[in-house]
């Protein structure tokens, strides 16, 4: 409710606590990725993502995410990597979001 809201900072503050309290949870520190992601916290999003997908390499927002953390922090091989994990049909946004950050 707080992320569909706006209120952002406060959707990382519940993200974060549910994430310390349960970090097994794949949900959780994806939801703490995304709405980093969306923050343009990019050092603090990694992390969560790279847990979500440890545990259920199938969420699809999560690697989106990590995709743009990668290309955001200058990691363009990592970037470009986690592009190719993606599905064909979700790559064309993903692919210009690296192609600014990362140069073709």
């Amino acid at each position: 409710a707080l992320e569909q809201s706006g209120d952002l900072p406060g959707a990382e503050n519940a993200f974060a606590r549910a994430h310390g309290l349960n970090p097994e949870d794949p949900a959780m520190a994806a939801g703490l990725g995304r709405v980093r992601v969306s923050l343009e916290k990019y050092g603090e999003a990694q992390a969560p993502l790279e847990a979500a997908l440890a545990v259920n390499d199938e969420i699809i927002q999560a690697r989106h995410d990590l995709v743009k953390t990668l290309a955001a922090l200058g990691d363009c091989a990592g970037a470009r990597r986690e592009l190719e994990r993606c599905a064909a049909d979700a790559r064309g946004a993903l692919s210009a979001f690296v192609a600014d950050r990362c140069g073709q």
